[in-house]
Formats: C-alpha cells, sequence, structure tokens
C-alpha cells in the first residue's frame, strides 16, 4: 500500500471512528512513516472538545489496520533544574 492511500484510509477510519461529525480537514497528521509493506501515523483532530489523539498501524502482511485511540487527561508543566 503506497504512503498517500495510507494515510487516506487512516483519516478516513479516524473519521468513522470518532464520536464527533469530521471531513478530511478536520483531521492531521502528526508523524508518519512506513517501512517494508507496513504503515503507522499518528494523528489528530481540529476538534477542541475531541482531545483525542489516534495512531493508525497498518500489517502488510496481514493486509489489517490496527487503531488505538488516546484521549488527554492531564498538562501540567516541571520546571527544569
Amino acid at each position: 500500500m503506497s504512503n498517500t492511500d495510507f494515510l487516506d484510509k487512516a483519516a478516513e477510519l479516524v473519521i468513522k471512528h470518532s464520536p464527533y461529525k469530521l471531513g478530511k480537514d478536520n483531521i492531521f497528521v502528526v508523524w508518519a512513516s512506513k517501512v517494508l509493506q507496513n504503515n503507522k501515523a499518528l494523528l489528530g483532530t481540529t476538534i477542541v472538545e475531541d482531545n483525542t489523539y489516534y495512531e493508525v498501524t497498518y500489517n502488510g502482511d496481514g493486509n489489517v489496520f490496527y487503531v488505538d485511540v488516546y484521549r488527554h487527561h492531564e498538562n501540567f508543566e516541571v520546571k527544569a533544574g
């Protein structure tokens, strides 16, 4: 699967499984990688209330996608030193 095809499918999976009404213009890719027949991407949405981070993996050997969903829980400051 090409990287472009994978990213399109990853965005479709996020749209399909999000509780919010999303379009492709609401999805952004934070990071993506392709190694041999496998792909992985980290995606987010422009919907502030979504507060969700998506990790989509494609296993080329098994022709299967995995979607991990993470919700932002906390953000705090730690002073260096």
